[in-house]
């Protein structure tokens, strides 16, 4: 079920996925830092510690669940977080990523893992859509949902409305 813990044997090494806990929020506001710094979310967000902790915090307390993937020594080397909410238009149960991450050593099966886990989170949940969000920049991401059954519905622009020249 989804409160279960999940072990896989990945590169010589047993790697469980399990809820994550309040005392796992500093080791995913580190994963937060290193996601921002690897993506095209650098140049256009600011990096905001706290407000990566209250999230997490929040999701781990009542917004949602936030899935983690530990490691040898209890090291964490992937997360996702999810926001579970009924859908301002449809009134329907949605679950939406918040973020999603895996240390570039061991992406591959352990992400889809993950993902995974929050399909079934999510059904058990009895959300009926489960949103994900792929990055411009992440095409190959895109094909994994498209392969996975998911349907791209949008593209999200963003204007800076404190820049002087913002046009609207």
């Amino acid at each position: 079920g989804p409160g279960d813990v999940d072990q896989y044997w990945l590169g010589g090494a047993v790697v469980i996925i399990r809820a994550a806990t309040l005392a796992d929020v500093p080791q995913l506001v580190e994963m937060g830092r290193a996601f921002r710094l690897s993506s095209s979310y650098a140049a256009t967000l600011p990096e905001n510690v706290e407000q990566m902790a209250e999230t997490a915090t929040n999701l781990i307390d009542h917004l949602g669940i936030v899935f983690v993937a530990e490691g040898r020594g209890g090291e964490l080397v992937g997360m996702i977080g999810l926001v579970k909410a009924v859908h301002f238009i449809s009134g329907a149960l949605t679950v939406s990523e918040a973020f999603w991450w895996v240390e570039p050593d061991y992406r591959g099966a352990l992400g889809v893992s993950l993902l995974r886990k929050a399909l079934v989170w999510a059904r058990a949940q009895g959300a009926v859509k489960l949103a994900m969000i792929q990055p411009l920049s992440e095409t190959e991401l895109g094909d994994l949902y498209e392969r996975l059954g998911f349907t791209c519905i949008e593209a999200c622009w963003e204007l800076d409305l404190t820049a002087k020249e913002a046009a609207a």
